[in-house]
Parts: structure tokens; C-alpha cells; sequence
């Protein structure tokens, strides 16, 4: 399945396979996506669904836009979450750190997207604004 990968800077070429998608979670440290629109996305042709991705020193962050859905396990969302802050597009974004990936799931989670355009069913898929943090709404 052909599916569109956007990075951090912008740039937008349509993939068939996973090895790009790795190489950007594997390669590109978290600093690089304070460059540019501050996030990646996975994206179809034929829908406006996507998910919407950028790594932070302490994770991946990934959300299903534009419903602002983000995967959680039960564990996840007993914790108290901290709020962290990265740039999208220019503006604040305010997130929980209890919904951040190592690479490794990230790119699980991202892959099932990308071959299926199916979110995984591995995790709960919850409104950002459900999880307790201060998002500022």
C-alpha cells in the first residue's frame, strides 16, 4: 500500500515500504524536530485521516489527527502525567508525557498505519484532552 510520508521539514514523498519510516525514527535525533513544522505525518490520499508524529528527548509522541486520538495502554493512563511542551507548526503544543513511545513502539504503531491504514488495536485510542494534563483548554 502507497502511503504519504511527511517529515519535519516539510517534505513529502509517497512511500511503499517501511525503511524510510525507520531510517527518521532511528536517524533523526529529537532536536531535529524543533526544525521546520515541528512534527511528521503518515497520510493517505484518499482521506484526511493521519497520524501526526515527532520525537522529544524523553519520546515519540503520536496522535490520529484530526481527531486528536492518542494510543494508551491502562497502565499509561493511571499514571500522573506531566506536561511537556514542542512547537507545531510555530505554536505551543502542550502534551502528557505518559502518552510518549520508545522508538521501537513508536515505529510499531506507525508501521501498522502505514501498511494497513488501520490505527493498531494493541492500545486504546483516547482524545488528547481526556488524559489529565495541564493542556491549557
Amino acid at each position: 500500500m502507497k502511503y504519504y510520508l511527511t517529515d519535519h521539514l516539510g517534505k513529502r514523498n509517497e512511500e511503499s515500504n517501511l525503511e524510510n519510516l525507520k531510517k527518521m525514527m532511528k536517524h533523526t535525533p529529537f532536536n531535529e524536530w524543533e526544525k521546520g513544522s515541528g512534527d511528521s505525518a503518515i497520510s493517505f490520499s484518499d482521506t484526511n485521516e493521519q497520524l501526526i508524529f515527532f520525537k522529544l528527548e524523553k519520546g515519540v509522541f503520536i496522535m490520529q489527527h484530526p481527531d486528536y486520538l492518542v494510543p494508551m495502554t491502562e497502565n499509561r493512563m493511571q499514571q500522573k502525567a506531566e506536561t511537556l511542551t514542542h512547537y507545531v507548526g510555530g505554536n505551543e503544543m502542550s502534551i502528557p508525557n505518559n502518552s510518549l513511545f520508545s522508538e521501537e513502539d513508536a515505529f510499531e504503531v506507525l508501521s501498522i498505519f502505514a501498511e494497513n491504514k488501520e490505527l493498531s488495536n494493541k492500545y486504546k485510542w483516547i482524545d488528547l484532552y481526556e488524559i489529565e494534563f495541564d493542556h491549557g483548554f
